[in-house]
């Protein structure tokens, strides 16, 4: 997903895990939503339900690193959408 730890620009880290954790929401609040239709204790419910577990866990992992980008960005006077992908 392109966020990992690098040598770029704080900012620009920040901005690239920001892009990353709104996807990553996105697909699991689809994933969420699809699952709701399916019948409770079926195999593609249990498959699904481990699946959510998974991509919640990639959410926190991302913002635990978008907050660390953040920490270490020198300028307040840009915000994450003037910053460029």
């Amino acid at each position: 997903m392109g966020t990992g730890r690098t040598d770029a620009d704080p900012a620009q880290e920040v901005r690239q895990t920001s892009d990353a954790l709104l996807e990553a929401v996105r697909k699991l609040h689809d994933l969420k939503r699809e699952k709701r239709a399916q019948q409770l204790s079926t195999p593609e419910f249990h498959a699904m339900a481990r699946e959510i577990t998974e991509r919640s866990r990639e959410v926190f992992r991302l913002a635990a690193l978008e907050e660390r980008a953040g920490n270490e960005v020198d300028s307040q006077h840009r915000t994450t959408e003037a910053i460029r992908p």
